[in-house]
């Protein structure tokens, strides 16, 4: 411990902060495998974007990552190959053995930097293996867990190899599981733009929501196919805590108007943020929500509702007639939208149809009436004749 000196000359104690050795097994058990809820996404997440992230220092960013999925046919294992520069008998054990140790923190570009993921494949299994293909040679290491319950590396194999520099990890699968790793995997892809070359499946990697409009790095995507909002950064996609960031100053000093829309559309929002915009949570399930992720997503939310809300109202104010204001409304019920908290459309708890030039658009909106638009009583008879307009919100 150290001593200091304060002006009236009493002492104030001072101690660092360490771990005993006779706790480091506890310790190691929490960062291994307590911080993931969801552990089959944190193997396939960590070891993937780490494959990524060595093809992006390798400079083989377009040479594709290969992930073969665990079948009944391959033991069952589930393996990431990457072509970067492999790793040398040193830097394997420094970098699979240590928690902390990143070799990419503080370097631009690179996901992760925590020095945990690459130690994740103790939070689903007791022990894989690690593959070097590194100075003309390939070495097999054997990742497992003794009694001491700190883990190990144990070197099994080497041998010559004319096998490109990379690096292999495998990972055995629980033939239960099989199917529920490789959906986990199908789903996480998605949103990974880096190439991938996915074997041992005749799934496809399902293709994004549609974009139906798009300000810089902020996106509203189509209804029907989003699968909630999300932050991508790393070629992850972490989900966006709208109730949450609602509560917070930032949002609360934006206007009601753009709030009132962000609450109907949130779930549709897709921001592409470039690394280190955010923070997330270690196990990276997550967005760790201080100042540094708050600002940044109020930063490019609020512009880009700003400028959605007048391309809509651009496009609505520029067709001639009400009739076809009305037509542009329901044919993008799910997609339009405009600033005020009375003036919007959304779908309606009623079903009905309108034919229109020989087709037939389903569905009910609320129609906004601003005189600006001229729509006329007239308009509005004819809409409440067909039982399509709810009065409640004109």
């Amino acid at each position: 411990s150290l001593r200091m000196e304060s002006k009236d000359n009493s002492e104030f104690e001072e101690s660092y902060s360490t771990i005993e050795d006779d706790d480091s097994a506890h310790i190691f058990g929490v960062l291994r495998s307590q911080i993931y809820k969801d552990k089959m996404l944190a193997v396939i997440r960590e070891y993937c974007t780490n494959a990524i992230d060595e093809h992006y220092a390798a400079g083989k960013a377009d040479v594709p990552v290969k992930l073969t999925m665990p079948t009944t046919l391959n033991n069952p294992n589930y393996v990431v190959r990457d072509y970067g520069r492999g790793l040398s008998p040193e830097q394997v054990m420094q970098v699979y053995n240590r928690y902390g140790k990143s070799t990419k923190r503080g370097q631009a570009g690179y996901n992760g930097q925590l020095g945990l993921g690459s130690k994740s494949a103790y939070s689903y299994t007791d022990s894989w293996l690690i593959t070097s293909f590194y100075g003309g040679k390939k070495t097999i290491y054997n990742s497992l867990l003794d009694d001491s319950g700190k883990g190990k590396i144990v070197k099994l194999f080497e041998s010559d190899s004319p096998e490109p520099s990379g690096v292999e990890i495998t990972i055995p699968v629980n033939i239960s599981d099989i199917y529920r790793w490789e959906d986990t995997a199908i789903r996480f892809l998605q949103y990974v733009s880096a190439k991938v070359n996915l074997v041992g499946t005749s799934r496809t990697i399902p293709a994004l929501p549609k974009v139906m409009q798009q300000h810089n790095n902020v996106k509203i995507v189509d209804s029907e196919l989003s699968t909630g909002s999300k932050l991508v950064m790393g070629n992850v996609a972490y989900p966006i805590d709208w109730p949450f960031l609602r509560t917070t100053n930032q949002f609360k000093q934006a206007k009601s108007s753009l709030n009132h829309i962000l609450n109907l559309i949130g779930e549709r929002i897709q921001i592409d943020a470039p690394n280190g915009s955010v923070l997330f949570v270690a196990s990276r399930e997550a967005l760790d929500y201080r100042p540094t992720t708050i600002d940044y997503i109020a930063s490019v939310v609020f512009p880009a509702l700003e400028t959605f809300v007048k391309e809509q109202k651009d496009i609505i104010d520029a067709l001639p007639t009400a009739f076809e204001k009305m037509m542009y409304c329901l044919k993008n019920r799910n997609n339009v939208f405009v600033e005020g908290e009375s003036n919007y459309i959304q779908r309606s708890g009623r079903d009905g149809n309108v034919n229109y030039d020989g087709k037939t658009y389903k569905g009910v909106v609320n129609i906004p009436l601003k005189e600006e638009w001229k729509i006329t009583k007239i308009f509005q008879n004819l809409y409440y004749s067909h039982g399509y307009y709810d009065r409640r919100n004109s």
